[in-house]
């Protein structure tokens, strides 16, 4: 019996499912405290950090430690995660901003501040541990004294606007922290502990395309490779920086002049860093789930990155060779994350979501009837919305025909969240509790 459309959604999002859950923090979390921090010494835990799955990181965390163990610090996390424990230890999960919004706050620089001050104080016999995952980077903002946070947002969007990659965008905000680019660890080597060689290891999700350690969080406890100087250089080569505000202009100038002190390009040996899941072993864990639902799987190199129209081309150009030189049925993953631009006055969305649609166009009626893609964002979250993403298929595009939706009046206007829901064609999943950006999963059936 052939499945029905809707059941190749099923198991598309049970594939989907699978890659998400091998890299959830109860996965790779007990094996990294077996390994890394269960020595007998290793009794008082200070946690720093933050990102999107701080608080799903530290609840595995005190699930897998030792009980003779006491864990205390501050993570900083969406404000629908916070919590004054975590168990029954001290761990404040500190809300730096509002659920569904990625944009830096003041709270935000209060438990990131909150953090430095922990570190410097850490104690002889405190062992730090820094968890860090997607989101980080907005989560822990604190600016260098005395540019505020409003300069330093004024920066970032003047830097968007005028078409800087995210290379450059990485170096100046780095550059303009107190907490980024390695300074975290600086705080920790400045403290009892640290001086005496005691260890503040970092166990990082990585969402980001690469892995590198000095972008995912702006790495605040590994070595930044970049200098003021080459920053300065970079900026001017992009002509932006007479509209960058005065006290931003200062700083970076004082640093050129060597009145700053540089990031850092090396770190004690007592500073350790692990990479526990990423991208690759979500993908790794969907195409087994395709393998044992039948189905032969893929994952497409590289990694899909970039606008989201270049993108849905690539993936359409994928298939069609697929097709062409196999009839059998089989499952295709990308991973990666899309980019949009979304102008003021657009409508609601996110970069998975608008990713369905695109595909659901430049697919023709004939391909979509033995093709299911679906589009979501690892955390359960795709822009500002309730969804995770969307489904790219013959029902969706049947769907838009009977309503007589125009699915290029809606990618116009940025508003695929409207359309996925007058279509039908939503995944809903709530939070993951983990993220390593997007995957894309499509179901090529008979």
């Amino acid at each position: 019996m052939t499945p029905s459309i809707t059941s190749w959604r099923d198991v598309a999002t049970r594939i989907w499912q699978r890659g998400v859950a091998g890299i959830h923090p109860d996965c790779v979390i007990p094996p990294a405290v077996a390994a890394l921090i269960a020595a007998p010494e290793h009794k008082d835990l200070m946690i720093l950090g933050g990102g999107k799955a701080g608080a799903a990181m530290a609840k595995a965390l005190v699930r897998s430690i030792p009980t003779s163990a006491r864990l205390h610090g501050l993570l900083n996390v969406p404000e629908d995660h916070s919590a004054p424990a975590v168990g029954n230890h001290p761990i404040v999960l500190h809300g730096a901003r509002p659920a569904g919004s990625n944009h830096p706050t003041e709270a935000g620089v209060r438990g990131s501040r909150i953090q430095i001050a922990l570190a410097q104080n850490a104690p002889v016999g405190c062992v730090g541990l820094c968890l860090l995952s997607g989101g980080a980077s907005a989560l822990m903002p604190l600016p260098c004294y005395p540019i505020t946070l409003e300069e330093k947002l004024a920066v970032t969007k003047i830097l968007h606007d005028n078409g800087a990659d995210i290379t450059l965008l990485n170096a100046t905000r780095k550059h303009l922290s107190a907490i980024k680019g390695g300074r975290l660890a600086n705080s920790w080597l400045e403290s009892p502990a640290g001086k005496a060689g005691w260890p503040l290891i970092t166990l990082a999700i990585s969402d980001v395309v690469g892995d590198d350690p000095s972008v995912i969080g702006s790495g605040p406890t590994v070595p930044d490779p970049t200098t003021f100087e080459s920053t300065w250089k970079a900026l001017l080569r992009l002509d932006v920086t007479d509209q960058f505000p005065l006290a931003v202009k200062t700083h970076l100038l004082a640093g050129c002049a060597g009145n700053q002190q540089e990031t850092p390009k090396a770190l004690h040996s007592n500073i350790h860093y692990h990479l526990l899941g990423n991208n690759a072993l979500a993908l790794k864990n969907a195409a087994k789930a395709a393998e044992e639902t039948g189905l032969a799987s893929r994952v497409l190199e590289p990694a899909i990155s970039g606008p989201v129209d270049l993108v849905a081309n690539r993936i359409v150009s994928d298939i069609r060779k697929e097709i062409l030189t196999e009839k059998a049925a089989k499952c295709l993953l990308w991973g990666g994350e899309p980019t949009v631009i979304v102008p003021p006055g657009s409508g609601l969305g996110g970069r998975n979501q608008e990713l369905a649609l695109r595909l659901t166009l430049l697919l023709t009626p004939s391909e979509l009837e033995r093709i299911t893609i679906l589009c979501a964002g690892t955390d359960g979250e795709d822009g500002p919305t309730d969804a995770a993403g969307g489904f790219a298929d013959k029902l969706t595009l049947d769907s838009a025909l009977h309503q007589n939706l125009n699915i290029n009046t809606y990618l116009t206007r940025h508003d695929s969240y409207h359309a996925l829901s007058s279509l039908k064609s939503h995944l809903h999943t709530g939070w993951t509790g983990t993220n390593v950006a997007d995957i894309a999963v499509a179901i090529i059936h008979n």
